[in-house]
């Protein structure tokens, strides 16, 4: 596509081409965010990292009786339960009715001997 003031600017796109080839600017993820600041030393602590110093700090609240905190650790220590549920199967009606009424017969048909 051409550049500038001229009929050509106007034209749309060719099949196949984009109008932004770099596509968007990435940025980094929330989560590499995260990462970086807890594995940082602060500067008034003992050498141990925010990580360590957060997992002590919930630690503590689950012995202190908070339930919240207790879970925290056992989902993130070992995993969520799985939960199971339990379905049955729902029933199909495949018929070749070309109408309602047909397809009404066929259901009553089925419902009697089921």
């Amino acid at each position: 596509m051409n550049k500038g003031g001229t009929p050509e600017n106007l034209k749309p796109w060719e099949k196949g081409q984009s109008g932004n080839p770099k596509g968007r600017p990435k940025s980094k993820h929330i989560s590499d965010n995260i990462k970086e600041i807890l594995a940082e030393i602060p500067k008034n602590g003992d050498g141990r990292n925010n990580q360590e110093l957060l997992l002590r700090k919930l630690v503590r609240e689950a012995y202190r009786g908070k339930p919240w905190a207790f879970k925290e650790l056992m989902d993130r220590g070992f995993g969520k339960p799985t939960q199971v549920v339990e379905t049955t199967p729902s029933l199909v009606i495949n018929t070749e009715a070309k109408t309602p009424e047909e397809a009404s017969k066929a259901y009553n048909k089925i419902m009697k001997e089921g």
